[in-house]
């Protein structure tokens, strides 16, 4: 094993938790202090792998694409709701910015 794969990158940190780089960037001193997420490496956006997989391990975070299928999908009639609301509540603030 080499070097590099003893270490766990922003990007494919980001895939495993499902988040986005920037909401990983954002949030890991948070998750470092509430949550005992392990502290990155001070030289890059790099953290260790074993500690990192232990700790993802112990949030139950990691989820497998047959994992993801399973999920319901929204309600039909709630998305339409959802799609009305969010229509009524831009002709509502483009007319007040019109103003």
């Amino acid at each position: 094993m080499s070097l590099a794969d003893r270490v766990v990158g922003i990007s494919e940190l980001a895939l495993a938790l499902g988040r986005s780089e920037q909401w990983i960037k954002r949030q890991w001193l948070n998750l470092h202090m509430e949550e005992g997420m392990p502290r990155k490496l001070p030289t890059n956006w790099v953290w260790p792998r074993k500690a990192m997989e232990n700790w993802i391990e112990q949030q139950g975070a990691v989820f497998s694409q047959e994992s993801i299928e399973h999920v319901t999908p929204l309600n039909p009639d709630l998305k339409i709701i959802t799609l009305t609301e969010n229509q009524m509540l831009r002709d509502r603030y483009s007319k007040a910015r019109a103003v």
